[in-house]
């Protein structure tokens, strides 16, 4: 149960603010119809946690591309095992039967890093006619390798689901067991969260970039996870200098709104490093390390334009008080 790790405790005793909380939850009702619940954990304490229109903490919700960072997670991880060698290692050297002789040779040269910085340059327009031709094919790998190049892989930054999903198709390969059975023995079981539901492309691979579903607290547990540098109960789940290099900037991203690490965002908050896992609809679990807080927000699905980052940005992180006692905390 989360109260073995996060006991519950008052706001005012972490610095913050019940009329900034009773605002957010204003604004989620009157202005965000789609979220569905609220947690914030600070100094290691559940000190918030609210559900909206009916939802519970029994309910698992489509985290879409926030389980692109579980899936960054699973690659540090099979780093650490011994499944991948580096981040350098090309595409062809796991997926040679995509690669034929009269392949345009660039993509050639496309590796895991590139696949985790969104840099691998193949066209692509997320969640345009591209991508629902894709989500139709009968190989994803190979309705990716076989689109047009458009950039030299390495140099431009272009956010693309089919990236993250062959990571899934490469670590299936190379660990030799399904990506769900590789996450249970190596993170959930350890962290005690479930994936409760968990997509599959049509050769049969978990879906490397959405449609895995967890309640909540199960992703706040992954956040505590991430903000403790890894570590769970003092045991190393994932590499602690993975977690500080994937959630750095690695590539541009989005240049108005945030950079990108290995499939995190990474941005700042009034001079504090944060970093983020977005999904569409309005997921999100967002971390604050200097200041000891992480925020989950649930939502449906059903809306593309659901800005959830605006409920953190203006209802909660400037109503917690930041005296020196964090302010002057390293980011790690």
């Amino acid at each position: 149960m989360i109260q073995k790790i996060w006991r519950a405790s008052a706001l005012v005793q972490h610095g913050m603010e019940m009329n900034g909380l009773a605002r957010a939850e204003r604004f989620i009702l009157d202005e965000r119809p789609e979220v569905r619940s609220l947690l914030i954990i600070r100094n290691g304490r559940l000190v918030y946690e609210k559900y909206f229109r009916g939802a519970s903490a029994d309910d698992a919700f489509n985290i879409k591309s926030v389980s692109k960072s579980v899936i960054s997670a699973l690659v540090g991880i099979a780093l650490r095992e011994g499944y991948l060698r580096d981040l350098d290692q090309t595409l062809p050297s796991f997926l040679p039967e995509y690669f034929s002789s009269n392949i345009d040779q660039r993509k050639r040269h496309a590796t895991l890093r590139h696949l985790l910085t969104m840099t691998a340059g193949f066209e692509w327009v997320e969640n345009g006619p591209i991508t629902r031709r894709w989500a139709r094919s009968s190989d994803y790998v190979k309705f990716m390798i076989d689109s047009k190049l458009d950039y030299e892989p390495g140099t431009v930054y272009t956010y693309n689901t089919a990236l993250s999903h062959t990571l899934s198709v490469i670590m299936t390969r190379t660990s030799r067991m399904s990506l769900l059975e590789f996450a249970k023995r190596h993170l959930c079981d350890p962290i005690g969260i479930t994936i409760r539901q968990w997509d599959k492309d049509p050769q049969g691979y978990y879906f490397g970039g959405a449609e895995m579903y967890m309640t909540a607290r199960d992703m706040a547990r992954f956040g505590f996870l991430y903000l403790n540098q890894g570590q769970w109960e003092g045991k190393p789940i994932v590499p602690a200098e993975w977690v500080r290099e994937s959630t750095q900037r690695q590539s541009a991203g989005e240049p108005l709104i945030a950079g990108y690490g290995y499939l995190w965002w990474q941005a700042q908050h009034d001079g504090y490093a944060a970093f983020y896992a977005h999904g569409y609809g309005g997921q999100l679990i967002y971390i604050v390390p200097v200041l000891d807080l992480l925020m989950v927000i649930t939502s449906t699905t059903n809306d593309p334009t659901n800005n959830v980052l605006q409920i953190v940005n203006e209802f909660i992180l400037p109503k917690i008080a930041c005296n020196s006692e964090y302010i002057f905390v390293s980011l790690y």
